[in-house]
């Protein structure tokens, strides 16, 4: 699978144009952002990269963007630190049960089923045809229009993105690696949880999330990336690859409370200006913790096992839910936002809904490869 460059260099292009016209400063930072995204993704396929003084006075973006970035970076921490202790309490009920169990990290990737691509395309477009004809429509189109990309290499962060433009109110989506494996398949649908997200709600709303508002923006990705790794199960596609690929999700979340652990204790810390959290760990050694993804992916990951509860234990009531989650992140509080799915804050706290099933699949990924401990 390959992104047709040609469109994507139009957007490109349209996206200069609409910067080069930008006159006030939210039209001007709306604008910058979309021509990061479709700039860094034409660069990882081409290695073309626009210069921003090309289109951009340094000056001028200096003056716009530092005004935002700083009000964004202090909403984001206003935010983080009002539910330190939810976060914290969260995963670290998560993180007990997991200790109750033996838990450990299990990555035999090697395992995993591999596909062609005609059966890769199948599988996903038919996982998203379980909810309904919108969302297939949705991932066809990204297929049909050749906005996925598979195989892309480099000095990356991330091993899948989706590059997003409010602009063209598009996007297009790379996965980093080129195996066409269940792995890949789940970063896939994790992306097309964004796209949904977007499409359906972002672009035709016309909202733009702070970072504050942000903080449940991996809740669909996650969900959609949860439910395929049951979907895998299920439909007998990959069930030893769906019970790896989990066990993976719930080390990531391991991982995360021991971050959280480690910021909460640490009492000597600076915020930088990229939005980083520098902690002093010892006299004159720091460390950068970049907590925005770890918030946003913990928050995303408990939220969406709990989501994917609702989805499987009451079908009937988690469209209008879902639905109702997605469109009030501006105007809710997270906590207000996991009540509204009829769970109390206890329950999501402890993690009850949600621990049963994570003991059930390491079990029985313990069982599958005949581990005793």
């Amino acid at each position: 699978m390959k992104i047709n460059l040609e469109e994507l260099f139009k957007d490109l292009q349209n996206s200069c144009d609409a910067l080069t016209r930008s006159n006030t400063k939210s039209t001007f930072i709306s604008n910058f952002e979309d021509f990061q995204k479709l700039n860094s993704i034409f660069a990882l396929i081409t290695d073309f990269y626009y210069e921003e003084s090309e289109f951009v006075d340094n000056n001028y973006k200096e003056e716009y963007l530092n005004s935002s970035n700083k009000k964004n970076i202090f909403d984001f921490y206003n935010a983080y630190y009002e539910n330190e202790m939810f976060f914290l309490s969260a995963t670290n009920n998560f993180d007990k049960a997991l200790n109750d169990i033996n838990f450990f990290s299990m990555p035999f990737y090697d395992t995993l089923e591999k596909f062609n691509e005609k059966d890769y395309i199948d599988i996903i477009l038919f996982f998203c045809s379980k909810f309904g004809n919108n969302v297939y429509k949705i991932a066809k189109k990204y297929f049909d229009e050749q906005k996925i990309q598979n195989g892309l290499h480099g000095d990356i962060e991330f091993e899948r993105a989706y590059f997003d433009s409010r602009f063209s109110k598009t996007g297009y989506i790379s996965i980093y690696d080129n195996k066409l494996n269940s792995k890949s398949l789940s970063f896939l649908a994790h992306e097309l949880g964004h796209v949904v997200d977007r499409e359906v709600f972002i672009f035709p709303q016309q909202k733009k999330l702070s970072i504050k508002d942000e903080l449940m923006i991996e809740v669909p990705s996650a969900f959609y990336e949860i439910e395929f790794l049951n979907f895998l199960k299920n439909e007998h596609i990959d069930v030893n690859g769906s019970l790896i690929l989990l066990n993976s999700i719930y080390d990531m979340v391991r991982e995360f409370n021991e971050t959280l652990e480690e910021i909460y204790c640490y009492d000597d810390a600076y915020v930088d200006e990229s939005g980083d959290l520098i902690v002093k760990i010892e006299d004159n050694v720091f460390d950068s913790v970049n907590l925005k993804q770890v918030v946003y992916y913990s928050v995303g990951y408990l939220l969406g096992f709990h989501l994917s509860n609702l989805y499987e234990n009451e079908r009937n009531k988690f469209d209008k839910k879902f639905f109702n989650l997605l469109c009030a992140r501006k105007e809710k509080s997270i906590t207000q936002s996991i009540q509204d799915l009829g769970y109390s804050l206890d329950e999501f706290i402890s993690g009850k809904i949600i621990l049963p099933k994570v003991k059930e699949t390491t079990l029985e990924l313990k069982k599958r490869y005949n581990i005793k401990y």
